[in-house]
């Protein structure tokens, strides 16, 4: 046995040298790498990175400074067809005006395969380039690999040019697919200072070094244009110079970096990847004035507050005056105005699918228009609720998929909502959504904290999270008929967040497919007479009942009938199978599900058994289950009760939370057991 530990591990490390000593010439796909059937360690790979790279340097240019240059090779081997996903890729750029903006050049792509013993090459086509706009600022250019089969080698490379030296793309050294081996450079000028930020927890070798270095330029005699983030060097003489500077450089390099597995109930896989993001600090060039960017959270609030694009926009407000004041003519109470407005908004402005932190067309064109961006939309909102006397301020946040910001840095929000403060309680407003309710945000913005801005430019977190359980209370009644046949009636109502998907879901959707979407949750069920009140119907709870037949609802042994009490309502799969996990459970909000389930019993029968009363909970009052059946008369009354009181649960008591769940699905499954009389 230690022998066999012991070649385990010279095979490996002979697999890591032979990776570590391998050349990714651009085009040079061996054969070895095409007839690889699967990954040599990780053996359910659908696809794997062979080999990445970044290569990050600052070029100069007379008219334009220092631009920031960015060279990326990546090498992926397809090993079925479930891996074709990973043969598109997405560049994300922006543009600010004609000029200045991130340029994509030289892309060079081709799809490798084995054919008859020969590798073939197939080029990436203009066709297969394609650009998605993603707002006034920002595309998405998109290419997708050409004749892909098993067992293709994809490779691509390509260089970003871009001007926004405050603002670089991250470093990234783990994806859903292992990676052989990552090899990236960051070389910058001394008068840049970067802060290295690191994330995830694989590990990535990093190694510092200074050389110097140096550039040929022609002086500009004037600035044409203001350049923000940017050195440009300025002398009155027209002749050719020399510069020479130090250059600090960071080597980072990995090999044989697992795939980062998706967990069920996780927030955003993508928080917990590996990844370096280099911060600028400061710029400071001889005969200029030294600029720090060590920004604060305060101080990224307040450079957001004070960009035209949105202090300036929040100030306006004689465009909506008529409107406001026929709203709130009749509203007595700061609730009563704030719930007026709030509508008019939703119902009047149309999103327009943009995120951001700043406004497009402005306020003004939005509101004529009514379509905006998300800024747009809720500083019209934050704007005619200030007007109207209330104590209102717009939050800064990052939705979901866009990570949770990790340092002090303008990008790390990306989304605007509105708060407003009534009797000394803060309530969050989005008026983007024609289903959101005061205080109940999209589940996609339910993302930690947001930086609520007020009007001097100060900043604080608010908590974005619903401290308030979304509730589906149930009643179920079960008859069983002389031929054992089982109906039911079912009354449902939900609260809270549970309402709101629901209304998004169902609300515009004919009765007849209603009916039939409802159905296919369920399994050996025949569902009618679905009923639903308050679909359409703000700020009311969903209530909704229908009847239900089922087949194969009993086990009948012996003369003897088993139950499970509560037939299609039960919890009978544990959502955590591992036996560990590394990522925090993510509930999203805090939850309660309660089913009261009334069972007649048939003509000619008794109860012989029932489940025992179960009491249980999660560790620090995280979680509950109770449970609880009585025999009344000619009835069983059965009583269940699941609560998760918080909306998230730490990795380290994923033990006890997998436990209670297989405590609370074993109790579902357990038996009434009836016998002739």
């Amino acid at each position: 046995m230690k022998l066999n530990y012991a070649f385990t591990i010279l095979l490996t490390f002979s697999l890591f040298t032979t990776l570590l000593a391998q050349d990714y010439d651009f085009g040079d796909v061996s054969e070895e790498e095409l007839l690889e059937k699967e990954h040599p360690i990780y053996k359910d790979a659908d696809a794997a990175i062979l080999y990445r790279s970044y290569n990050t340097y600052f070029t100069y240019t007379t008219n334009e400074g220092f631009l920031v240059n960015t060279e990326v090779h990546e090498r992926i081997k397809i090993y079925n067809p479930d891996g074709y996903k990973y043969a598109t890729k997405s560049v994300s750029l922006y543009e600010q005006d004609s000029k200045y903006k991130d340029d994509l050049r030289s892309l060079k792509a081709y799809t490798f395969n084995l054919e008859n013993g020969n590798i073939s090459k197939d080029k990436l086509s203009k066709d297969g380039v394609f650009k998605e706009e993603q707002s006034k600022y920002r595309t998405l250019t998109k290419f997708t690999m050409p004749n892909l089969k098993e067992g293709c080698v994809i490779e691509y490379k390509y260089l970003l040019k871009t001007p926004f030296v405050s603002n670089l793309d991250e470093f990234r050294f783990q994806e859903q697919i292992p990676i052989n081996t990552v090899s990236s450079k960051f070389r910058s000028p001394e008068y840049y200072g970067f802060n290295m930020h690191q994330k995830g927890l694989s590990q990535i070798s990093i190694e510092n070094e200074v050389k110097s270095r140096t550039i040929i330029y022609k002086p500009q005699n004037s600035q044409s244009r203001k350049i923000v983030d940017r050195v440009v060097i300025h002398d009155k003489s027209p002749k050719t110079r020399k510069l020479t500077f130090s250059e600090n450089i960071i080597n980072m390099s990995g090999s044989q970096i697992p795939a980062i597995k998706e967990e069920l109930y996780t927030n955003n896989i993508d928080n917990y990847s590996n990844a370096i993001k280099f911060e600028l600090a400061y710029i400071n060039f001889p005969g200029s004035t030294y600029k720090n960017y060590s920004n604060s959270w305060d101080d990224v609030a307040k450079s957001i507050f004070d960009q035209p694009q949105f202090g300036d926009e929040l100030k306006k407000s004689n465009y909506f005056n008529n409107d406001l004041s026929r709203l709130i003519s009749s509203q007595q109470s700061e609730i009563e105005k704030t719930v007026a407005i709030y509508e008019f908004v939703k119902q009047k402005m149309n999103w327009n699918g943009y995120v951001g932190i700043a406004t497009d067309d402005g306020v003004r064109s939005a509101y004529k228009n009514n379509v905006g961006n998300i800024t747009e939309i809720n500083l019209i909102l934050t704007a005619m609720l200030r007007e109207a006397g209330l104590n209102t301020n717009p939050v800064l946040l990052s939705t979901k998929n866009h990570g949770i910001p990790i340092f002090p840095t303008r990008n790390g929000f990306n989304y605007v909502i509105s708060s407003v403060t009534i009797d000394g309680g803060l309530v969050l407003l989005d008026a983007s959504k024609k289903y959101g309710e005061i205080n109940l945000l999209e589940e996609e913005l339910l993302n930690w904290n947001g930086r609520l801005i007020t009007e001097d430019g100060r900043s604080k977190w608010v908590n974005l999270l619903p401290n308030k359980q979304a509730e589906q209370n149930t009643m179920l009644s079960v008859t069983i008929d002389n031929d054992l046949n089982t109906n039911a009636k079912v009354i449902n109502k939900l609260t809270g967040h549970k309402s709101y998907a629901f209304k998004k879901k169902y609300a515009n959707v004919a009765k007849v497919s209603q009916l039939e979407m409802f159905e296919n949750q369920f399994k050996n069920i025949q569902v009618s007479n679905l009923e639903v009140q308050n679909l359409d119907k703000l700020y009311q709870p969903i209530s909704f009942n229908y009847d239900v037949s089922y087949s194969n609802a009993l086990d009948i042994i012996d003369s003897k009938i088993y139950v499970t009490p509560l037939l299609h309502l039960g919890t009978y799969e544990n959502p955590f199978v591992p036996e560990t996990r590394q990522y925090p459970v993510d509930f999203v909000y805090p939850l309660k599900t309660r089913v009261i389930a009334s069972i007649k019993i048939p003509d000619g029968y008794t109860v012989e058994t029932i489940p025992e009363t179960l009491n249980i909970a999660i560790p620090k009052n995280q979680g509950s289950f109770q449970y609880l059946v009585n025999v009344s008369g000619n009835n069983i009354q059965v009583s269940s009760q699941l609560s998760i009181s918080t909306h998230i649960i730490a990795s380290n008591y994923y033990k006890e939370l997998k436990a209670f769940y297989d405590m609370v699905i074993n109790k579902q499954l357990e038996k009434i057991v009836l016998v002739k009389s």
